[in-house]
């Protein structure tokens, strides 16, 4: 029993000596490493007081933001409460409004408030329109505000109906052979061939699509001719810049064009008479023909015809282009020179875009639908 007792005191004594040991080990390596983490800290503390942090960096420039964003708010609350006061006074209808509502448009779009801005644009449309008729110059800058707004909703279909809008108002103002009808239709043209380049409202190579940049080439033909006329020689320029970039969107548009949106005299399938030898009931054999649609191949080479034809004819127009832009160079030296470096990169840019439509009609002989 004495034995048992002394054999399990000195297990217990073992495991507490063992244990000390640890602790004298561990508390060793904590002195030795202390210095370090002491010196490590004192680092992060300059480093943190050298070097400000994004947040503090943030938080040092949100003064001035807000400052100013302040002030707009102030100011648009103001004007706010001056619409407030004319509509008691005066009435919703009154065109005192419109100046009111504009000046507040423009500061919702610069403190990020876009829908805010077209809602209070369309109604200044609508006002304008009641006060002043349809078709009022009034319109012309709430119109051009309105595209922008709408540009920014990415809002594709309303932006094309303001720029709609807004290029039949100064069509209607002003005259085919003056400077205001050319800058407008310059204008709705960057809006137009955006659009098309961008896929943003109708698909590429649609019907309606070539259609509207047709169209689009043959008013600016048109008022090219009454710049001629007025040897303006800026909105000369301005439009044979125009007319070529559009013209390229009409090959690319020519180039995305699905076989459904080709007008071909030959049928797409045809009627074919098929025979065959079938066993009959008697053990013999009888010929039975019948009738079946099939592809017709003429369709197809029509098809490749008539791709390589569009394509063709894009990129004679093109070079037509280029040669009225390099005698139009010729012919306005004055022009010429003062505009030296945009001149030499558009002609630049012309020949690689004839070469470019040169390489997309060796490629449309060589494909198949």
């Amino acid at each position: 029993m004495a034995l048992a007792y002394t054999g399990c005191m000195r297990i217990h004594i073992q495991q507490y000596l063992s244990l000390f040991r640890q602790c004298c080990l561990l508390s060793v390596f904590l002195l030795w490493i202390a210095p370090g983490l002491e010196n490590h800290a004192a680092e992060a503390e300059v480093d943190a007081a050298g070097e400000p942090s994004d947040e503090e960096s943030a938080q040092e420039l949100e003064p001035d933001d807000s400052a100013a964003r302040a002030q707009l708010l102030n100011s648009a609350a103001a004007l706010e409460q001056r619409l407030a006061t004319l509509n008691q006074t005066a009435g919703p209808y009154d065109p005192a409004r419109l100046e009111v509502q504009q000046d507040l448009a423009r500061l919702q779009q610069e403190l990020n408030n876009h829908e805010t801005a077209e809602q209070l644009l369309s109604d200044s449309l609508q006002l304008a329109r009641l006060n002043y008729g349809l078709y009022d110059e009034s319109q012309v800058d709430i119109l051009k505000a309105l595209v922008a707004t709408r540009q920014s909703l990415r809002d594709w279909e309303g932006t094309d109906a303001a720029a709609h809008l807004l290029f039949q108002i100064q069509r209607r103002l002003h005259d085919p052979d003056s400077v205001e009808y050319t800058a407008a239709l310059l204008d709705y043209s960057r809006w137009q061939i955006t659009a098309s380049r961008e896929n943003l409202l109708l698909r590429p190579g649609s019907t309606q699509a070539i259609m509207a940049i047709r169209e689009l080439i043959q008013e600016q033909r048109r008022a090219l001719d009454e710049a001629r006329q007025r040897q303006n020689a800026s909105q000369q320029w301005d439009l044979l810049n125009a007319i070529a970039s559009t013209e390229i969107e009409m090959a690319r548009q020519y180039d995305y064009q699905r076989l459904d949106d080709l007008l071909l005299n030959e049928p797409r399938f045809v009627t074919e008479t098929v025979c065959r030898l079938v066993t009959d009931g008697a053990g013999g054999t009888q010929r039975v023909c019948y009738q079946q649609q099939v592809n017709n191949p003429d369709y197809y080479r029509s098809a490749r015809r008539e791709r390589v034809n569009q394509l063709e004819r894009a990129r004679y127009a093109l070079m037509q282009t280029a040669d009225e832009m390099e005698n139009f160079s010729e012919e306005h030296p004055g022009f010429t020179a003062d505009n030296e470096a945009e001149v030499a990169a558009r002609l630049e840019e012309m020949r690689e875009m004839n070469n470019e439509l040169g390489r997309m009609v060796r490629r449309a002989r060589l494909r198949s639908w």
